[in-house]
């Protein structure tokens, strides 16, 4: 059920220099940031976004974020264990959200900015920097690149292009800090500019997420000028929603398809590709990948398209068959359908923006329905959904009002627990951590050791599985007390909990 496109020859690592650089074995991480003035920053501007929130109840527009409030210093790590988070927690002003234990639905705007607030104080442990490097793991890719790879023998000639494509990457941030390490990472020498685009929207009326761009831009500063950074407007956003309701009647999705269409519309009618070249064939070849933010194409495969000369018969899109990974990467379920699609784009025509944007926003939109695709290969993409990371986690299951999961509520013992400033990382686990209630496959309990050792060495992201310290919240590594353990290890608990 799946397949390779990797050479035989070891994986070297590096770690990222911040002048974007690789530094050999040095321990400076380009995605670790700096602490001392990063902190300093998020405890100013966390101040003023939760006091913009706390003046915001009953608002239909999201806070401003112009008022001034005092937050404690925080100056820790993001640590494995997630003791550094309970510590926050701990330092919390716990009586102005005892609020969030009281009994009801949770549901009112007052309830949603309170919960806005709450998890807005919470951003310092999103955006710090880890106690460990993030490792470079496809060192000399394009080099490696086997053009004739049996495997890919239907897509490509087995020739090399004469220079290789651009590759645009369009990226919709919410709040998975996680994901966007790992796809700018997994992507860094494949990708020749990045469009990433945030707003301060969920999917649930009244609660809103920080805009983080500010720490995004100082976490990436080593990547420069090959990342464009963009922000919806709340303007623009109801008019791309209103559009989309007129279409899909999974109405619920209208913000999450807008990410999808505004970027794309940004990105040309204001003419951003010229940041990629002005060589008008290097425009017409171009490659754009438009997907969301958890679905992650391999560098392997990205890199066949970027270097290798395609078949007159490969048409484009092209969406590439993903493995689904839910709550770790041990749960997983290979979607060899096109229902989970995943749109690739070449732009024939970067000079005719109009169609190329009514073209994009079409089968964004329509994606369930029978577009006419080329499927590249099972196992080409993973799907990322899901993962238990603590803030992520809770931003996804009670921002979704399509999946009609968590309200605004905390559970009383965790309230309990802040006030008496007794927040313990155990607790955390069971009581913080929200679970994804669909029935899911652990693979690793039922495939035999082949497929899984293929799964392991040729599926999962290689930035993945080569960082497992660095992505300790997405999956525990085996004999420590990591956060993710503890989530693990109460699992069936958790479910009970939060699963109707």
């Amino acid at each position: 059920t799946t397949s390779t496109t990797t050479s035989s020859s070891t994986t070297t690592t590096s770690t990222i220099a911040s002048d974007g650089k690789d530094a050999g074995s040095s321990s400076n991480s380009g995605n670790s940031g700096s602490s001392g003035s990063l902190l300093s920053a998020v405890a100013a501007k966390v101040s003023a976004a939760v006091a913009a929130v706390a003046g915001a109840v009953g608002a239909d527009s999201p806070p401003a974020s112009s008022t001034s409030a005092k937050v404690p210093p925080w100056s820790q790590k993001r640590d494995c264990a997630g003791q550094s988070l309970a510590d926050l927690m701990n330092s919390l002003d716990w009586d102005k959200f005892r609020p969030l234990m009281a009994e009801g639905s949770g549901g009112s705007e007052a309830d949603m900015a309170l919960f806005t607030a709450f998890m807005t104080e919470l951003t310092p442990w999103a955006v710090a920097p880890r106690d460990v490097p993030l490792l470079y793991a496809h060192e000399n890719l394009a080099a490696r690149t086997n053009c004739s790879d049996a495997h890919f023998k239907n897509y490509f000639t087995g020739a090399r292009r004469a220079t290789p494509r651009k590759v645009v990457d369009f990226i919709a941030f919410a709040y998975d800090f996680d994901l966007l390490d790992l796809r700018l990472m997994e992507h860094r020498d494949t990708v020749d500019l990045f469009v990433i685009y945030e707003t301060r929207y969920t999917q649930r009326k009244g609660f809103y997420k920080p805009i983080y761009q500010q720490y995004l831009k100082e976490r990436y500063k080593h990547l420069g000028d090959k990342i464009i950074w963009l922000i919806g407007e709340e303007k623009e956003l109801a008019n791309v929603a209103a559009f989309i309701n007129e279409l899909n009647p999974y109405t619920h999705w209208a913000l999450e398809e807008s990410m999808r269409v505004i970027p794309m519309t940004k990105f040309l009618d204001g003419k951003l590709y010229t940041r990629l070249t002005t060589d008008a064939e290097e425009l017409n070849s171009a490659l754009i990948v438009q997907c969301d933010a958890d679905e992650i194409w391999r560098a392997e495969v990205l890199m066949m398209f970027k270097v290798c000369e395609a078949r007159p018969s490969l048409r484009f899109p092209v969406s590439g068959r993903a493995m689904l990974f839910k709550d770790s990467p041990d749960y997983a379920e290979l979607l060899v359908g096109s229902g989970d699609r995943v749109l690739h784009y070449v732009n024939p025509r970067m000079g005719s923006l109009g169609l190329l944007n009514q073209d994009m926003a079409a089968r964004r939109v329509a994606r369930r329905a029978d577009i006419p695709t080329v499927d590249i290969l099972p196992g080409s993409v993973n799907h990322f959904s899901s993962f238990l990371v603590p803030i992520a986690s809770n931003f996804k299951h009670r921002g979704a009002t399509i999946e009609e999961r968590a309200n605004s509520r905390l559970p009383r013992v965790l309230v309990e627990a802040g006030l008496a400033r007794n927040i313990t990382r155990e607790l955390l686990a069971l009581h913080f951590v929200i679970p994804q209630c669909k029935p899911i496959v652990r693979w690793a309990d039922h495939f035999d050791a082949e497929t899984r050792t293929r799964v392991y060495d040729h599926i999962l992201l290689k930035t993945l599985t080569q960082n497992r310290e660095y992505f300790c919240h997405i999956w525990g590594r085996t004999g420590t007390t990591d956060f993710a353990n503890l989530v693990e290890a109460n699992r069936d608990q958790l479910r009970r909990d939060h699963c109707h």
